[in-house]
């Protein structure tokens, strides 16, 4: 009886496995039954810079347990490098990256994953094998994340409009509504957009995948040249709507929220950041895409107030000198004493992060004359030689006045 039982118990197992490993082939794509194209064509896809990227190798073939992603400037497969971490190391689906490998590049079940997306990324993205067979292929376009055109309906802006080229459309392609970045309070909603061609099929250059009805980013080399032209200058825009959530009332009495950790900061904060070697505080976990907010002591920093491009910021009057950029980190410059408070970072409507920032008088020093390489005695020793110099050439003048201009003969 224990021996049926064991053998149902292990057919069950069996079949529970098969039916597992099938799911994990329609949604992972583990064992594609896709088959590859003849020739190889590329699928167009656009992002903002700070994005994260994921492209999945759509058709291998099943022998296939191991990819290797390349990458290539332009369209031309000649000088297609293979991805490596910054020591060296080949990026395989068969490697695993280290929790402190500094690497923006990870493959996980086939597919590429891209961190903290850069303009210097844009280019061809082949998903293949080490030993140069190519299967599946993508052309990806970074738009510069940098000069966001802010839109706000609160204020009747209009995202900018459409233009008619020869049978073709240049345009903003929306994405969906972010949540309320905050709950209790007035809060916002953000919607991003890129810009996009839509042209004739015809039009499009060999290469490219056609399942797309014509569509590509702006900055793709299946468009035109006089269509690149005309999208010249049209940035990526954000719109930004005002909106209002109550807060759900949590089971659990405490709800623990992380602090940014102690430091001591000189001239500038940054809040939120998680790259670029500067002053800043640890990563908020906010990305482009995603709906992140800031206040200061219990009053939210609106868009609409301290937004990247917004004429307003609390400080010096006139001075844009604290703002919410387009990577959704909250900068401060020169701080000042009254920057102190409480700040808070809200991600996807939930309180994320908290920071106490306190700010004092720097004690000044008194400078000695022996410390010459202080700016501030250089800067007195050049005013010091500069008068005396002065009155040389003010006292040679005189005595040369006393004989009409005419300087005495030195015996």
């Amino acid at each position: 009886m224990c021996e049926i039982f064991f053998f149902f118990f292990n057919c069950h197992n069996y079949w529970i496995s098969v039916l597992l490993w099938g799911w994990l082939e329609q949604v992972f794509g583990l064992v594609t039954s896709n088959k590859c194209p003849v020739t190889l064509s590329y699928l167009s896809t656009s992002y903002v810079s700070g994005q994260n990227l994921e492209l999945a190798c759509r058709c291998k073939p099943e022998s296939v347990t191991s990819v290797v992603w390349y990458f290539s400037r332009d369209i031309s497969n000649r000088h297609a490098m293979p991805l490596s971490d910054r020591r060296g190391n080949l990026i395989t689906d068969t490697f695993s990256l280290g929790g402190k490998l500094s690497s923006r590049f990870k493959i996980e079940l086939f597919s590429l994953l891209v961190f903290d997306l850069d303009r210097s990324d844009s280019g061809f993205y082949i998903c293949g094998t080490a030993s140069g067979d190519f299967f599946f292929a993508y052309e990806v376009i970074v738009q510069n994340g940098n000069k966001i055109r802010l839109s706000f309906s609160a204020f009747g802006d209009q995202p900018l409009p459409q233009i008619a080229v020869r049978n073709s459309t240049i345009y903003t392609t929306w994405s969906s509504w972010t949540s309320c970045d905050r709950c209790g309070m007035t809060a916002e909603q953000t919607r991003l957009g890129l810009c996009t061609v839509q042209m004739d099929k015809r039009r499009i250059k060999k290469h490219f995948n056609l399942n797309n009805d014509g569509v590509f980013s702006c900055g793709s080399t299946a468009v035109p040249s006089y269509l690149h032209d005309a999208a010249v200058g049209r940035p990526p825009e954000r719109l930004v709507r005002p909106c209002f959530v109550p807060c759900q009332v949590s089971r659990c009495a405490c709800v623990r929220v992380p602090w940014f950790p102690r430091r001591q900061v000189k001239k500038d904060v940054r809040l939120g950041s998680q790259h670029r070697g500067e002053s800043r505080s640890p990563p908020s976990g906010g990305r482009p895409e995603r709906a992140v907010a800031w206040d200061r002591n219990n009053k939210p920093l609106l868009r609409s107030q301290y937004g990247l491009g917004v004429n307003n910021s609390f400080g010096i009057a006139g001075e844009k000198r604290s703002y919410i950029d387009n990577q959704n980190d909250f900068h401060i410059k020169r701080v000042q004493r009254w920057d102190s408070g409480f700040y808070r970072c809200w991600v996807d409507g939930t309180i994320a992060a908290q920071l106490l920032l306190g700010v004092r008088n720097r004690k000044h020093k008194p400078r000695l004359i022996a410390d010459v390489g202080s700016p501030e005695v250089r800067r007195a020793l050049a005013h010091f030689g500069f008068v005396c110099i002065t009155l040389i050439v003010v006292y040679i003048i005189l005595m040369c006045g006393r004989n009409w201009f005419k300087c005495p003969k030195i015996k």
